[in-house]
């Protein structure tokens, strides 16, 4: 995995919950102070950040899915917008976004080495809804809907995101 996500995962829990909790998060997931200094552009091992948000959710004893929205939210309305900043910039609504963002990761894909992020497909329902499925060998679903709720919270949208078994979720725009 990139190092984007390391750095905006310690960016979420450095600025809500401290500087002290991301190194009992280090601590907890039995990773180096080291990781703190990956640049976004670094390859991270998946199973280092996988126990890192699990190690984050066992710290602020929450939920992963707890996490993955403080993190998706960091993530698209501060982090991305900052670091990948062209594609925020078409994009009328959440909806726009959301539908956009395969095209967005195959982009990024092309630009950046060794990058796989997941991949997305939208299948419409109606006008107020869409059903997003998510396929990656990681299984960090929750990380997907943590990131369509922030899409909501970026464009100042009430979405509903409601997970549909273990790789899709329904997306209301209200």
């Amino acid at each position: 995995m990139k190092g984007a996500i390391v750095k905006a995962l310690e960016e979420t829990i450095e600025e809500r919950h401290g500087e002290e909790t991301w190194e009992t998060v280090l601590e907890t997931a039995g990773v180096s102070d080291d990781l703190s200094f990956v640049l976004a552009s670094s390859d991270v091992d998946d199973d280092v950040v996988v126990d890192l948000f699990e190690a984050t959710a066992e710290t602020l004893d929450v939920s992963m899915q707890a996490v993955a929205d403080e993190f998706g939210s960091h993530w698209v309305t501060e982090f991305a917008p900052e670091m990948y900043g062209a594609y925020f910039k078409d994009p009328d609504s959440a909806r726009e976004m959301l539908e956009r963002m395969d095209d967005v990761h195959d982009k990024v894909t092309r630009r950046i080495d060794n990058a796989n992020p997941p991949d997305f497909e939208i299948q419409e329902r109606d006008d107020d809804s869409v059903v997003m499925e998510y396929d990656s060998d990681r299984d960090l679903v929750e990380i997907m809907l943590g990131a369509a709720r922030g899409v909501g919270e970026y464009y100042g949208e009430d979405v509903d995101v409601r997970r549909l078994g273990s790789d899709r979720a329904r997306i209301d725009f209200e």
